[in-house]
């Protein structure tokens, strides 16, 4: 019983990530979709934020990385 337990929170836990990396794509996506018709940045943080339902500050965060690993 112990270890059907733990597989399942390890499910779980994977499951969640791959929800998190799924939704890190279509944001990342969305950002440079949006770079790409000429918003600009506080215009692409604030239709983050309403689009997801997150704060500014973590649409801030996502916009950060998305400029991080673009500009490799």
């Amino acid at each position: 019983m112990l270890y059907e337990l733990k597989m399942q929170e390890r499910f779980d836990a994977g499951e969640e990530q791959g929800l998190n990396t799924e939704r890190n794509r279509t944001v990342q996506k969305f950002i440079i979709w949006s770079r790409q018709r000429g918003a600009d940045q506080a215009t692409v943080i604030t239709d983050l934020a309403e689009l997801y339902g997150i704060s500014k500050s973590e649409a801030q965060r996502y916009y950060d990385q998305a400029q991080l690993t673009n500009s490799h």
